[in-house]
């Protein structure tokens, strides 16, 4: 409730940034994902299955008929993993566009979402609904206001060539409405070979 009563009182800019970051945790493996999500409560579940099993006498109270054992817990964590995080997330995300606060113009997408490439990597940003604009400096397309980035935002036209690292930044513009931020580094050549840590 707090949430909603600042998002609706403060401008688009806070808007913007907070799309941008469920953008960030909500897509491209992202920490929001139903598979990010699903990994972590079956590893938070498998730490504490042997308490399970010894607080498991304890779950009983005077209502039940039966208290709950290893096999309810099991279930519950069954259902939450199959049922209930496969969707979560867009059901999350259609709740934000319902109140304005994600657009409903979808983010430009990477064919790679950033990582090891090799010089030469053709990078294609795609898209639809509107015209694609990134930058190769770590620049955001988008200024405070709306307004484009001059000298440093590009239309997107054709494939990329990458022949050094890159930070990549994108987002579709329909009409006034931008969209959440894409974002990905591409780290170009034999990054491995050459890395020293002293």
């Amino acid at each position: 409730h707090w949430l909603h009563e600042r998002l609706a009182n403060t401008n688009a800019e806070y808007r913007m940034h907070f799309a941008d970051h469920v953008y960030r945790h909500f897509f491209n493996g992202g920490l929001l994902t139903p598979q990010a999500s699903i990994s972590r409560i079956q590893r938070r579940a498998g730490q504490i299955e042997t308490a399970i099993i010894a607080e498991s006498a304890r779950w009983g109270d005077a209502k039940r008929s039966k208290p709950l054992t290893r096999q309810d817990w099991q279930n519950e964590i069954n259902r939450i993993v199959n049922n209930y995080l496969p969707t979560r997330t867009d059901v999350v995300l259609n709740q934000f566009k319902s109140v304005g606060w994600y657009p409903d113009v979808n983010p430009p997408t990477f064919n790679q979402q950033g990582g090891w490439v090799q010089q030469g990597f053709s990078l294609q940003i795609s898209g639809s609904g509107g015209t694609m604009h990134y930058t190769l400096d770590g620049s955001d397309p988008r200024l405070p206001g709306g307004a484009l980035t001059a000298g440093r935002a590009k239309s997107y036209t054709g494939s990329i060539t990458l022949n050094a690292s890159t930070p990549v930044k994108a987002r579709m513009l329909s009409g006034t409405t931008w969209s959440a931020l894409n974002e990905a580094v591409f780290a170009v050549g034999p990054v491995a070979e050459s890395l020293r840590i002293s």
